[in-house]
């Protein structure tokens, strides 16, 4: 295990550091983009874990979360944030509720359902102050059947 793969602790967390490139400059083979000059990292602030420098936040914050927060990709997809703060604390009960116990008292990730546009992964918006976690599709349920017309008269 290098130094970079060290195994996690109770008390890591994800982080993100990102800087501008230089012109020329060459790029790691875990950048998929290397025309972008935007590059991203995740360390780790308690015991001093570096992911791969990526091309993408969305990746570093991937890579600090499966560090941080193992078998975080498998927790449940809930509904959006809701805007409006008064919704706030039902939606975090929900939330609570359908993570481990002490999951966000860690500052862990919240998987959250998103369609369309706005696939960002947001430091600061999950119940305990961790990342929410764009997840495109998901937790929706489907619209239940029309019924017959025949059935409407």
């Amino acid at each position: 295990m290098t130094s970079d793969q060290r195994p996690p602790g109770d008390d890591c967390r994800a982080s993100v550091r990102s800087w501008l490139t230089q012109p020329g400059e060459p790029a790691p083979p875990t950048v998929a983009h290397p025309d972008r000059p935007g590059r991203y990292r995740a360390t780790c602030p308690a015991c001093g874990h570096k992911g791969p420098v990526r091309s993408s936040a969305n990746e570093a914050v991937e890579d600090g979360c499966d560090h941080a927060y193992p078998g975080w990709r498998e927790l449940p997809v809930v509904v959006p944030r809701p805007f409006k703060e008064t919704h706030r604390p039902r939606w975090e009960a929900d939330c609570r509720a359908a993570y481990p116990p002490g999951w966000f008292d860690r500052e862990g990730p919240v998987r959250e359902y998103r369609g369309g546009g706005g696939m960002r992964h947001v430091p600061g918006l999950a119940p305990g102050g961790g990342y929410c976690m764009a997840v495109a599709g998901g937790c929706r349920p489907a619209a239940p059947p029309a019924p017959d017309q025949p059935a409407l008269f």
